[in-house]
């Protein structure tokens, strides 16, 4: 006889869980990874598509951010900071994983959710 299971408790989500999401959800959108630059446009032409996106552009647009603004800003990093609510040294890792280390954004995003303490 089939027996229900009880409803399960909710999966615990840790600190960086939205900003891994966000990184997810933008690498989908730009599966090609920028290293050096939030996003690369597929021309130079002014209406040009993003081409590919480092973790951060990722994370911007993944979080509805618009990355055309990221790249127009002579203070990215604030731009970042403003749309995203991190850290400048936060910021500072994530770029070090994604230009020096060389992770993909999907190793960068499976780092935050294991230093953010997400149950997942």
């Amino acid at each position: 006889m089939f027996q229900e299971n009880p409803i399960a408790s909710p999966v615990k989500v840790g600190t960086y869980h939205e900003l891994a999401e966000a990184i997810r959800r933008g690498a989908k959108e730009h599966p090609r990874k920028a290293v050096g630059r939030y996003c690369v446009y597929a021309s130079h032409e002014p209406d040009a598509e993003v081409d590919a996106t480092c973790a951060l552009g990722a994370a911007v647009i993944g979080s509805g951010g618009d990355v055309d603004l990221l790249i127009q800003r002579y203070k990215p990093g604030k731009y970042i900071r403003e749309v995203l609510g991190l850290s400048e040294y936060l910021i500072d890792q994530i770029i070090s994983w994604n230009d020096t280390d060389g992770w993909s954004r999907e190793q960068i995003a499976n780092e935050l959710c294991i230093i953010g303490g997400c149950k997942h």
